[in-house]
């Protein structure tokens, strides 16, 4: 599970980075400031999370914020910020754009609980309704595990198909896509995983736009669904039960 904390300010960033690995079990990835890290999330760096500093140079943390909530791969994505000066006017706008929580400095071990927290509503977000879908298949937990691990490898390796075929623009294979997307689609709908259902839909209409020569969307598509794929493929690192209480 990759965290990348943003801060322009070293030590700041080495309490923040400590925060994180007791909150998780490991060290974060980080960045110097909100240029930094977006270069780094938008040249496909997947994370579960960002801790970004509020005041920083040539990209703050509202700026930051904004511009992943504006691009599709990255509206769902949890965020949280770090400030010494939390005034009403910048939380105020944070939450207007889709923050999911603060920390505040000196950062003090309530932080931990409040990373923790952010984490796990992530997580269940991911498999919504995952009980019902256990009552619907008729498969204990330890079944449906397996389920999600299978979801997660076919899904990868349907990623790479349709990488493939975009390199080559091979329209016949597209066509032949569209089917096992689908599937996977229909598979997603019945474990629960909502969101990763809508990825799907938007590369499945990506790939019909291929076919009719309008192939900009598609891209963004395949690399919103292999950000997903991660996340759920992080699902795996803690015990079912845990997740889903």
């Amino acid at each position: 599970m990759n965290i990348l904390v943003v801060d322009d300010e070293a030590v700041s960033r080495q309490a923040v980075s400590e925060i994180v690995e007791a909150a998780t079990g490991r060290a974060p990835s980080t960045a110097e400031d909100g240029l930094a890290a977006w270069e780094r999330l938008d040249g496909g760096e997947p994370v579960v999370m960002v801790l970004s500093d509020i005041r920083m140079p040539r990209m703050d943390g509202l700026e930051l914020l904004a511009r992943l909530r504006g691009d599709r791969r990255f509206e769902h994505l949890p965020v949280m910020l770090i400030s010494s000066a939390a005034d009403r006017s910048t939380v105020q706008n944070a939450v207007r754009t889709g923050v999911q929580g603060f920390v505040l400095k000196p950062a003090t071990l309530d932080a931990v609980d409040r990373v923790r927290h952010v984490i796990d509503q992530f997580r269940r977000s991911l498999l919504d309704g995952s009980r019902e879908a256990m009552q619907r298949l008729g498969v204990d937990e330890g079944r449906f595990r397996a389920y999600v691990d299978a979801l997660v490898t076919q899904g990868q390796s349907l990623a790479d198909r349709i990488a493939e075929a975009l390199q080559a623009e091979s329209e016949a294979v597209f066509k032949e896509l569209v089917a096992a997307v689908h599937n996977q689609r229909m598979a997603a709908v019945t474990m629960g995983a909502r969101r990763l259902e809508q990825v799907l839909g938007a590369v499945e209409s990506g790939l019909h736009g291929f076919a009719q020569k309008d192939r900009s969307a598609l891209p963004a598509s395949l690399a919103c669904y292999r950000l997903n794929l991660y996340w759920l493929q992080c699902m795996r690192e803690r015990p079912l039960d845990e997740q889903l209480k």
